[in-house]
């Protein structure tokens, strides 16, 4: 079902995190200051009225609700955690998640903060490429995706990349 309005969804990977050996559990791992100048210049680019989203979700892992408590001291609306976008869970689960940024009455743009693996494979799942050679995000990056269908009723190839946002040097 194609929608009259495109949504816009912006796919972001957390900020850079501490080294996975300094800590016993691996969604503990804080931000390290460049990870925080990461998600505070994402929380400036997302600021733009053009594209600022009403709602953010993000995985429970401590790098990643940092990174969108950061950006939303920026754009305002306070980040909710969400399980199902955890390391554990894999592009099924993010495309439900999908769903869930666009509920409610003001579905323009919303946001969502994660890991990238799956976050990755969701972008190039959205804009159908099929190859592992294509959008690959780093650390403290986002990629803006444009959907053209019903977020509930998604399918491969249904948003068009606009951009990928990565910090200057």
């Amino acid at each position: 079902m194609q929608r009259s309005d495109p949504v816009k969804l912006w796919i972001i990977r957390h900020g850079q995190a501490a080294a996975a050996e300094s800590h016993e559990d691996d969604s503990d791992r804080p931000l390290t200051e460049l990870g925080r100048a990461q998600a505070g210049w994402l929380g400036r680019v997302l600021s733009n009225p053009a594209h600022a989203p009403h709602r953010v979700i993000a995985s429970p892992a401590v790098r990643t609700l940092t990174t969108a408590r950061l950006i939303c001291e920026v754009i305002q609306p306070e980040p909710d955690e969400h399980g199902e976008l955890s390391c554990a869970h894999g592009l099924g689960e993010a495309v439900q998640a999908v769903a869930e940024v666009f509920e409610g009455s003001n579905p323009g743009c919303g946001a969502m903060v994660g890991h990238i693996s799956t976050f990755s494979t969701l972008v190039r799942w959205l804009i159908g490429s099929d190859g592992v050679d294509g959008v690959m995000l780093r650390t403290g990056q986002a990629a803006l995706v444009e959907i053209r269908c019903s977020p509930t009723e998604l399918s491969p190839g249904c948003g068009e990349l606009l951009e990928i946002c990565r910090r200057p040097s």
